[in-house]
């Protein structure tokens, strides 16, 4: 049986790193030997991230999730902090319906599952 390397993600600390070294000068397969992963992860990292969208994302995860409905999430994180600055105590149910509500707002037509919580 082969034995392969097992796939390694870098943080987005990591990855900010090796775009900076890059723009340093040091070639792809320098950096791929430094931070022991493949050159194709450090070819992906320069075409696809740029150091600007890299800082938005929170520094520990190791990829960017992206929403399908931003608008949406962003009125629910809006309320959960306004809910929580007053001390509301939320369950499930709560948030369920909040979203619900939400949604027909923005004629979305989603059917929240407990699995999205």
């Amino acid at each position: 049986m082969e034995n392969r390397q097992k796939r390694k993600l870098l943080s987005v600390m990591k990855k900010l790193e090796v775009v900076e070294v890059m723009r340093d000068g040091v070639t792809q397969v320098e950096v791929a030997q430094g931070y022991l992963i493949y050159q194709s992860s450090i070819s992906n990292i320069k075409k696809s991230n740029s150091s600007e969208k890299l800082i938005t994302i929170a520094p520990a995860a190791k990829r960017k999730r992206m929403s399908t409905h931003e608008d949406l999430d962003k009125s629910l994180l809006v309320w959960f902090t306004d809910a929580r600055e007053r001390s509301v105590p939320i369950d499930g149910n709560m948030l369920m319906s909040k979203i619900d509500f939400l949604a027909k707002i923005y004629n979305i037509d989603p059917i929240p599952s407990r699995g999205w919580l």
